[in-house]
């Protein structure tokens, strides 16, 4: 049996030789493991000698996932009157009681005109006649009302305001009165 194991390892260093002489002949660089951008054991020729683009390592690290931010809270503050405008013909919000940013929108609900309202920056959203939608910094100069009472045009389980009343939310930012 002893002329088996020479013959094993002469084999054995046959190959090691070949593959030696295969990484001298190719110019092969081997990355330093762990360094940033290398690679480690991939070739800088091809076999015919024509240059191939070095393949960088995946990165091994897992990063934490970013926070996310706490969602603003929305929350119904109640119904308040609205008084009109100098031309109520004109979809304004001179002289309104929530008198931010204005519009109408036939599938208006409260969750629609909060999140106008948060993207414009406005602390306050406010339906009203099922299809309107105010933002504002302020609300309730003209008083409480008590008919918010007209199902909204996007849903209507919900109310959204009612004629000359304006159903308010916070939106979840700074709440100025």
């Amino acid at each position: 049996m002893p002329g088996r194991n020479g013959v094993g390892r002469f084999v054995a260093v046959s190959i090691v030789a070949g593959v030696l002489a295969s990484v001298a002949a190719n110019r092969t660089a081997f990355a330093q493991a762990g360094s940033a951008g290398g690679t480690l054991g991939k070739q800088d020729k091809s076999q015919s000698g024509e240059r191939q683009e070095a393949t960088p390592a995946p990165a091994h690290t897992a990063r934490p996932a970013p926070a996310k931010p706490a969602a603003a809270t929305s929350q119904y503050v109640g119904c308040f009157r609205d008084q009109q405008s100098s031309n109520p013909f004109v979809a304004t919000t001179q002289g309104r009681d929530v008198n931010g940013f204005i519009t109408n929108d036939a599938n208006m609900t409260s969750e629609r005109c909060i999140a106008v309202c948060r993207k414009q920056g406005f602390a306050y959203a406010a339906t009203q006649y099922a299809t309107y939608c105010f933002c504002g910094s302020s609300y309730g100069h003209s008083g409480a009302a008590n008919n918010c009472n007209m199902a909204c045009g996007g849903n209507p389980a919900e109310m959204c305001g009612g004629g000359w009343a304006n159903s308010v939310y916070s939106v979840g930012g700074p709440k100025p009165r």
